[in-house]
């Protein structure tokens, strides 16, 4: 394909009318109709959603991933799906990932399958104001549970033979860490936050316990759910290591949503208990206790400052609240590690 002169949206509809045609074995002529809508613009790719109108057919519909500048993860989402897909998802019923339809090189475009469903941080903003959390608790417990129980199923499937300690692994997470100093964090809150987490790392006395496969950003805003089904999506940032990563992210998360974003901190911290529990019920690789929670919240919260900073300068000018939402949260993240180095 070539796309010399053309503008984005042309080249997405070129390439949609392709993966029909190929993937789905329907002729496209004069009689067909393609929509395409931006869904969400992120740090490093804008996802959309693709529609295609066929004759008497159902609409086809997919999500079109396009990687702003890195080539390399959008391919590497793709095989990692692909081969997720291919070994473990392909019939499973209720834990899911959106099965992997196309990878245009050319234009750096992942297509997936379009999930019925809705994340579980819209979900959340519906029905968890603190004047009716209680009348959807049972609801909510049972979309946390499940997200639990997914993220155990995928680290036992992702599982490597291999088994390390929270000291190795803890370490190995430090070094990702030089590379994610925000611009507003200190140096020497940086340096102090790390050189007391090396201290830490030394001092731990844990088991060993297996190296999994890791989502690299487990949150409410990656997790579709419906009434049967639990998926996650956005796999650019996969990796192996602990999976205690995982839940510590997913953990710290809900608890600066609670604060900032829902403003029902307790409410969001009893959801993070459950998820924890339910993690560890018969779990066959290790089990976590929320002391092992508090030893991940500081790395957590230094990838959390890059990220929001790199979001930040996405934002359009005209979003103050949203601006405003970011800079509590920094403030929040900030005194959170200037506590943990005790300052």
């Amino acid at each position: 394909m070539t796309f010399k002169n053309k503008n984005f949206e042309s080249i997405l509809k070129e390439i949609f009318k392709f993966v029909i045609e190929k993937y789905y074995q329907v002729p496209i002529d004069d009689r067909y109709k393609i929509f395409v809508h931006k869904k969400t613009s992120g740090v490093d790719s804008d996802v959309y959603l693709c529609k295609a109108y066929i004759r008497a057919m159902t609409p086809v519909c997919l999500y079109a991933k396009h990687g702003k500048d890195y080539e390399v993860l959008t391919k590497k989402e793709y095989d990692l799906m692909l081969s997720l897909w291919v070994k473990h998802y392909q019939k499973e019923k209720y834990l899911c990932i959106p099965k992997p339809i196309y990878y245009s090189q050319d234009a750096n475009i992942l297509f997936t399958e379009r999930i019925d469903g809705i994340t579980l941080a819209k979900f959340l903003h519906y029905k968890a104001a603190p004047i009716c959390w209680h009348i959807f608790h049972r609801k909510i417990m049972e979309h946390v549970k499940r997200a639990a129980i997914w993220l155990k199923s995928f680290h036992t499937i992702t599982r490597q033979p291999i088994k390390l300690s929270l000291e190795s692994a803890l370490e190995n997470d430090l070094e990702s860490l030089h590379q994610h100093q925000s611009a507003c964090l200190s140096k020497e809150l940086f340096e102090q936050s790390l050189s007391k987490l090396y201290k830490l790392a030394k001092n731990l006395n844990l088991l060993l316990h297996y190296k999994t496969g890791r989502h690299g950003d487990y949150s409410i805003d990656n997790i579709i759910v419906s009434h049967e089904k639990t998926s996650a999506i956005d796999f650019a940032q996969f990796n192996y290591g602990t999976p205690l990563y995982d839940v510590a992210k997913f953990m710290v998360l809900l608890d600066i949503y609670g604060n900032f974003i829902y403003h029902n901190t307790n409410f969001f911290r009893s959801l993070a208990t459950v998820f924890l529990t339910t993690y560890n019920e018969s779990n066959r690789i290790v089990s976590f206790s929320e002391d092992d929670v508090k030893i991940y919240k500081p790395i957590i919260l230094l990838h959390e400052l890059k990220w929001t900073e790199l979001f930040e300068q996405e934002l359009p000018s005209k979003n103050p609240f949203l601006r405003y939402t970011i800079y509590r949260i920094n403030k929040y993240a900030i005194k959170e590690l200037k506590n943990f180095i005790g300052k």
